[in-house]
């Protein structure tokens, strides 16, 4: 997954400074929204509806929905792109529970480390991660404790879910 909390470069080459910023905006806005449920998946984001929204053109807008769909939460859609139903992760041969916990904590981690989460907001609710990777909700809560452990996610005092904490794993510290 080529995922990231930024626009790369290349896809913002040919706009002017001005627009690049915007593109980037529109891109985390979407973004944010989307990986906290804010937008579920299904939803189709119309173009023209987000241009007018966030006062941009619609190639900024255009070029934020190329980053999400590279990102893997959105699919191009010819009037603008459809939420998808899970950020894309390869389907768990599930051979063993630890296999599985391993996958899933493996996982988080680079989603994590590559700022699909970003600082500070809510992971998607337990049980839809919990169907993305084929477990029960208590499987996945074990999967993650590591990660609760080493203090990349707070897990809430009320039913609202898991934050990401301030601190994040690096890229380099994620296995391939």
């Amino acid at each position: 997954m080529n995922a990231s909390a930024h626009l790369s470069d290349d896809e913002t080459r040919l706009l002017d400074p001005k627009q690049a910023g915007q593109a980037s905006r529109v891109h985390r806005g979407l973004q944010e929204a989307i990986t906290e449920g804010v937008i579920p998946p299904g939803v189709l984001l119309v173009s023209t509806d987000l241009a007018s929204g966030y006062k941009v053109d619609l190639h900024v807008v255009a070029v934020a929905l190329r980053g999400l769909a590279h990102n893997g939460l959105v699919y191009l859609h010819h009037r603008g792109a459809k939420v998808a139903d899970a950020p894309s992760t390869p389907p768990i041969p599930h051979r063993s529970p630890r296999q599985a916990r391993s996958h899933i904590e493996l996982t988080i981690r680079r989603r994590l480390a590559t700022r699909i989460y970003q600082p500070g907001s809510m992971l998607p609710r337990q049980r839809v991660l919990a169907k993305e990777f084929g477990v029960s909700a208590a499987a996945y809560r074990r999967a993650i404790q590591a990660l609760v452990d080493e203090g990349f996610l707070i897990p809430s005092v009320n039913p609202r879910g898991t934050r990401v904490g301030d601190r994040l794993p690096r890229v380099e510290t994620v296995p391939g």
